[in-house]
């Protein structure tokens, strides 16, 4: 708890400081507003009525009485401040404000580049419970029997912002200008696709070489971050796509088809504007334009800075910070809110933890030694030390979302827990593994020993403080039965190019990322036909990186393949998952440790329905592309 005191202090402290600078502002205009208020008086009124007798009756009179309330008017920039949602970068500064070409290395994108103009063909809501792919820019598409041909069909009346028309033309030029550039930063492999072909303005065909039953999934739809970006080809046609920067206030680029335009950039803040018309209303695809008039995106620094801010009402999104910061927030700010009212508060990010041992170096190609370091982690105390109680441990390599979840499930009721007791936390079994391979305790030094040597062991992580301090927990828990365990801290460079060339003893990573809503991609992970020649890397992070390779990878590897030339949602699925996983428990390649957490604060002092986990309508990633849905969700507070 001592982070969480000093992190709440100085959030605190830089509060208040910043409330003092502030404490003596212009005094706004007051204007006096008149309300007529109607009051009824009665009065007795006595008349004479001069008949066979005289007598007095009552008469009820109603007098108006104007009482005039004074209103204090609200200042231009309240005004203003109550059309804008301000979110913050999550990557920081941007170091080039002026690149808007999404292909070109060294570009930035979570500065509402793709949250406010970029739009996707389709995105992946994976808090649904079957993990649906919404349609946006792209009405459906679908496939042949054998899904070697695949149809695009577009939603019609889709323009760009200079009002040209976005169709099959902009489809179909920027996809081969991807495969004509090799260079390019894309995230999409077209290298299967054999012939594209335009067959009108809202749709598109694709002749594969090989069936590809994920060719949509993979490459035209938003799993997280962005998704494949197509551009206008009447302004990109004649340009380099490796150079062009696609910015140019007089000629009103930058140009996506969102329904925000730019205004100004700097490394710190942009600002776009909405604008006065979008397909999406001319359409029919939305009932109305977002309700707000303004986004920013703003990069205020440290955790400490951007927390203040948010206290002050001057973010409505912040990005991912520790719990003593969160309670700090919500004490100086009570509109605060998070995934969650209660702990964990935090929301679960798609790459969970993983504790990644080098299988060719021992003892760590020995999978009984793999699971003695299982048993000797309390992933609890992980989970209460090092991340101060925001996450959960995790039970597998998959995150814990819905439409996964029930896959993880079906191991369970297969009773592959109970055969692989993952979740134990047993060091004296640990230790009774361990001195089974012949290595001796050392009273004196308190290690243990075998042929002389001492039984050591070192755990890296890239420099990040929330790996840092996972990987010095697990320093002190393995230290703790016998094993020397040391922490080697390494630069993001050199931890990747040691990474792909299995240089490491063991490393905490988040070695099997890629699935949202079914598991082939993380499944992938540990395919066999990953590991590359003797003294090659591997070819990417979430490649086999940790080089599993026996007899059990091989039947492992046949059945992820398998399920891979299944359509999504086949329900063969199910019970080739089981099969995979008990070759996969029975040599724990890797230890799942605990799912990823983002603690994500919205303030709804000026704007109301941002997703939670009772309102879950999507996830709460306001880096990511699915904000479209979320901005076009909000609503005013007053």
């Amino acid at each position: 708890m001592k982070r969480f005191t000093v992190i709440a202090l100085l959030v605190c402290l830089a509060f208040v400081a910043a409330t003092l600078l502030s404490c003596a502002p212009p005094t706004p205009e007051v204007v006096e507003k008149v309300v007529k208020e109607t009051v009824v008086v009665k009065e007795t009124v006595e008349v004479e009525k001069e008949v066979v007798v005289k007598e007095t009756v009552e008469v009820e009179k109603e007098v108006v009485v104007t009482v005039e309330v004074p209103v204090e008017a609200v200042s231009e920039a309240e005004l203003e401040r109550r059309k804008t949602v301000i979110f913050d970068i999550d990557a920081g500064a941007v170091a080039d404000p002026k690149l808007w070409n999404p292909f070109a290395p060294g570009g930035q994108t979570d500065q509402g580049f793709i949250q406010a103009m970029q739009e996707p063909l389709f995105f992946l809501n994976f808090e649904s419970e079957k993990g649906e792919f919404v349609p946006w820019l792209a009405e459906k598409m679908r496939s042949n029997e054998d899904a070697t041909v695949w149809t695009l069909f577009l939603r019609e009346g889709v323009k760009w912002s200079d009002g040209e028309a976005f169709n099959a033309d902009d489809i179909v030029f920027s996809i081969n200008m991807m495969m004509d550039n090799p260079d390019l930063d894309v995230r999409q492999d077209f290298s299967n696709v054999e012939k594209i072909e335009k067959l009108d303005d809202v749709t598109v065909q694709f002749t594969l070489k090989e069936p590809n039953q994920r060719f949509q999934q993979n490459n035209f739809v938003t799993r997280h971050s962005a998704g494949i970006y197509i551009v206008p080809e009447h302004i990109w046609a004649e340009k380099d796509p490796m150079t062009f920067t696609f910015y140019d206030p007089e000629k009103g680029w930058p140009v996506f088809t969102g329904p925000y335009k730019l205004v100004s950039a700097s490394e710190t803040e942009f600002v776009y504007e909405r604008r006065d018309t979008w397909w999406g209303v001319e359409t029919g695809f939305m009932d109305e334009m977002p309700k707000p008039e303004k986004l920013i995106w703003v990069a205020y620094g440290t955790e400490e800075t951007r927390t203040v801010a948010m206290a002050k009402n001057d973010l409505d999104s912040l990005m991912a910070i520790g719990l003593g910061s969160f309670l700090a927030l919500k004490q100086l700010n009570p509109n605060i809110l998070a995934w969650t009212d209660g702990p964990p508060y935090a929301w679960i990010d798609p790459c969970s933890r993983i504790f990644d041992l080098n299988h060719t170096k021992e003892p760590w190609d020995d999978p009984e030694m793999r699971w003695a370091i299982n048993y000797a982690i309390s992933r609890d105390q992980i989970v209460d030390i090092a991340y101060e109680g925001i996450t959960i441990p995790s039970p597998h390599f998959l995150p814990a979302y819905p439409p996964l979840n029930r896959y993880v499930d079906l191991a369970k009721d297969a009773g592959l827990y109970e055969k692989y007791p993952l979740m134990k936390h047993d060091p004296e079994l640990a230790k009774q593994i361990i001195e089974s391979k012949g290595w001796v305790m050392n009273e004196k030094t308190g290690y243990y020993e075998k042929d002389g040597k001492e039984f050591t062991m070192t755990i890296t992580s890239f420099d990040d403080t929330e790996f840092n301090d996972m990987a010095a927990l697990i320093v002190e828990q393995l230290q703790s039965i016998g094993i020397n365990a040391v922490h080697d801290i390494q630069p993001i460079p050199e931890f990747v190019d040691n990474l792909l060339n299995a240089r490491f003893d063991t490393y905490v990573f988040f070695s099997a990322c890629g699935s949202v809503n079914e598991p082939w991609r993380s499944m992938d992970s540990y395919n066999i036909r990953h590991i590359p020649a003797e003294g090659e890397p591997v070819s990417g992070f979430y490649r086999n990186a940790f080089r599993w390779n026996t007899e059990a990878t091989a039947e492992y590897s046949a059945i992820v393949d398998e399920i891979r030339d299944l359509p999504l949602g086949d329900p063969r699925v199910d019970e080739l998952f089981v099969e995979a996983m008990d070759f996969w428990l029975s040599e724990l390649p890797n230890i799942p440790m605990v799912e990823a957490p983002k603690l994500l604060p919205f303030d709804e002092t000026y704007w109301t329905g941002w997703p939670t986990a009772e309102d879950n309508y999507i996830q709460p990633a306001t880096w990511w592309q699915s904000t479209h849905l979320i901005i076009h969700s909000l609503e005013p507070a007053e």
